[in-house]
């Protein structure tokens, strides 16, 4: 979903706040656009002020939620109008003030900063003559991924950015990979480039914090790293078989005997246990086979739940595993 891309002969370039949130890298030519389009401005114009400046265009910026206006370039206008999915004062569709803004048949950059109203947009949306489209995506916790994949449709997503916001800076995806609630992503039209994998480490030297107040936290690029320890878990009840389909990443396998595991490791699920959520979280962390105390009617035993293949020795886990099948035969 998130596969990144170099565009081959084009430099990327943070315009912008060079220093926290209010810069963007983007390519660093406008691809044959004239205009830009700057949505959520916020207190911030200083990208839409260098990007007019630098590549000689012009820029319309809209932000409804400001009484303060911050200093404009010569080339920028502002409106104080929002963007959403239709008309309705002071919120237009994109189209309304493409047809307004935009000459018939020309080109524009497109950046979109609203706090969630994003995908809206990106729903109804025509970004057919937009050359870049940089835009803030916000609550990740929120499956949004089939809007993901429309962008990329048409689009090849040439940078990325992990927002470190305030309370909780990731979202799990599945057992192995983690994700920021909020990322900054720019994405260039398919047909005006040529393109190779993008192979940078994250973050880049191009990125910054975008909120230094909050200081740095642990905003991570898991996401984007394939699991190179695929694991196979033993499941033999309908109910925890449903949870692990949940958390099962690239390369997992479900099977219902440690006999015929194809992977190295091998984590087992019993009949009656409830879900040991905590401990497949924690599979990456594990360097040997390890023991679990597990309660069967309130007592006590170890038992071997994860298996390295290969390895003589034996740790234990500290998290207990709550089994109930036992309880469950007694009360029928």
């Amino acid at each position: 979903m998130f596969s990144i891309f170099d565009a081959i002969g084009i430099q990327k370039k943070r315009y912008g706040n060079q220093y926290s949130d209010g810069g963007y890298v983007i390519l660093d030519s406008p691809l044959g656009a004239k205009h830009l389009l700057g949505y959520g401005v916020g207190l911030d114009m200083t990208f839409e002020n260098e990007l007019t400046e630098g590549w000689g265009i012009n820029a319309t910026v809209f932000d409804h939620t400001i009484t303060d206006i911050p200093k404009l370039g010569p080339g920028v206008k502002y409106i104080p109008e929002g963007i959403g999915p239709r008309d309705d004062y002071p919120i237009f569709s994109l189209a309304t003030h493409v047809k307004k803004y935009v000459p018939e048949g020309e080109d524009y950059i497109l950046k979109i900063d609203v706090e969630g109203a994003e995908w809206a947009v990106i729903e109804t949306a025509d970004f057919s003559r937009a050359t870049q489209v940089i835009m803030e995506i916000h609550d990740l916790e929120v499956d949004n991924s089939r809007l993901i994949k429309k962008m990329n449709e048409n689009f090849y997503l040439i940078h990325i950015h992990g927002v470190n916001c305030h309370n909780q800076p990731y979202v799990y995806i599945d057992r192995s990979h983690k994700m920021p609630r909020y990322l900054e992503c720019t994405w260039v039209r398919k047909d005006l480039v040529t393109v190779t994998p993008n192979l940078e480490n994250r973050p880049t030297s191009l990125d910054r914090v975008s909120r230094p107040e909050e200081g740095v936290l642990d905003v991570t690029y898991d996401f984007l790293r394939p699991c190179d320890k695929p694991v196979s878990f033993v499941v033999n009840d309908e109910i925890n078989l449903k949870l692990v389909k949940m958390l099962i990443t690239d390369g997992d396998e479900i099977i219902t005997s440690p006999d015929v595991a194809r992977n190295d490791r091998i984590f087992i699920i019993q009949p009656g246990d409830i879900f040991p959520y905590k401990q497949i979280m924690s599979i990456a962390e594990f360097q040997r086979s390890v023991a679990f105390p597990v309660s069967r009617n309130g007592l006590f035993n170890m038992e071997l739940r994860f298996i390295l293949k290969g390895d003589d020795l034996l740790s234990h886990g500290k998290e207990p595993i709550f089994n109930v099948y036992s309880l469950r035969n007694y009360r029928t």
